[in-house]
């Protein structure tokens, strides 16, 4: 699992609600002992899943890749907070580790809070499925992290969440992006559907290595949404910023200091 932005607005911090999660039956998340340049991680929630094969413990078929998110003001930029670098350096270190002859390397999914700036761009620019119904909530600041993911070819899909009445799902590049449906009950929407759950099925060939995902909305009252419907970009739509929603001040800021246009820049901020 990895917490929302509401779920900091309790007296728990991080670390608690890592305890917390320890203690049920099911969890899987871990604390992560990585340090760069000799400081703990920034984010809780930032560790990895090894899905074993069904016959054989020898073999990882499946990563799935969790990161932690935090909540709000992204390094002074204010917005929503975004991944750190040595977050990203962690990813880098584990995804090396992995043998290129490794049939099952480019096996893996990533889950985070606040989406990435790519879903934007995605949703902006190119055809999706699902809906986009809020401002972009994404990270404040673009730290690298698809790029890495591109670079090092170890994950096919990342997951976000965050923007409650959004739940589209395309592919940017050569990865898949998408948002899950709002599920909770404690904070506002989703606007005009369902509360629901962004549903993955995979499949792995053990022979060929092959992973094959498809994914639906289960909604709340037990029905499926498939999202046949293929959602083209707006030529005009108020929902279509060029930046992640509650950085406008950070936005002027860069574009006074920096010598070139900073809607799909990222600076490698420690």
């Amino acid at each position: 699992m990895v917490p929302g932005y509401h779920d900091f607005e309790t007296d728990a911090s991080s670390g608690h609600m890592m305890t917390l999660d320890a203690q049920t039956s099911y969890a899987f998340s871990k604390f992560n002992d990585f340090r760069l340049n000799n400081k703990a991680m920034s984010h809780n929630f930032t560790y990895k899943v090894d899905v074993k094969a069904h016959h054989t413990l020898d073999e990882t078929e499946l990563r799935i890749w969790f990161f932690g998110t935090g909540r709000d003001d992204c390094m002074g930029l204010g917005g929503n907070d975004c991944i750190r670098r040595d977050q990203i350096h962690w990813y880098k270190d584990e995804s090396l580790a992995i043998p290129d002859d490794d049939k099952f390397r480019k096996n893996g999914i990533a889950f985070m809070h606040h989406a990435l700036q790519e879903h934007m761009h995605l949703a902006n620019s190119y055809p999706v499925r699902g809906q986009k119904r809020d401002y972009s909530t994404c990270q404040a600041l673009n730290t690298g992290l698809y790029a890495e993911m591109c670079q090092l070819d170890t994950v096919q899909w990342i997951s976000a969440g965050g923007d409650h009445s959004t739940d589209f799902y395309g592919q940017y590049g050569k990865i898949n992006l998408s948002y899950g449906r709002k599920t909770g009950y404690n904070s506002h929407g989703p606007k005009f559907q369902q509360k629901g759950a962004r549903v993955f099925e995979i499949s792995v060939d053990h022979y060929t290595g092959e992973m094959e995902i498809d994914t639906w909305i289960r909604n709340a009252d037990g029905s499926q949404d498939d999202q046949d419907e293929v959602r083209e970009p707006s030529e005009f739509s108020w929902l279509d910023k060029g930046h992640c929603l509650g950085t406008e001040k950070s936005q002027s800021i860069l574009t006074d200091i920096l010598p070139f246009e900073t809607e799909n820049s990222w600076l490698p901020f420690q």
